[in-house]
């Protein structure tokens, strides 16, 4: 995904990632927060593997910390029964 994530700041970057999961037909939105920009997973791109191995949600974190240049913390997860998954730059 790296060459196809766009902008300058964490938070263009994070939209830019927005828009190439929806290409995949993984619904996501980015909203701001006064903590920071939040994206939020609507729906889980492995949900088979991740309820058998909840480590898929931290090299999620990890890979979209890495697409936006900024550090994120999943703050919100289905899997402990949320409605989504958001991930908070901060």
């Amino acid at each position: 995904y790296a060459g196809q994530i766009h902008g300058d700041t964490p938070e263009e970057r994070m939209r830019s990632l927005a828009d190439l999961l929806s290409q995949r037909r993984i619904p996501v939105s980015v909203e701001n927060s006064t903590e920071g920009a939040v994206l939020t997973a609507h729906a889980c791109p492995y949900p088979n593997l991740a309820e058998q191995d909840q480590s898929v949600c931290s090299m999620e974190r990890m890979m979209y910390s890495e697409l936006v240049g900024k550090n994120l913390t999943l703050t919100q997860c289905r899997l402990d029964g949320d409605s989504d998954c958001r991930f908070q730059a901060g």
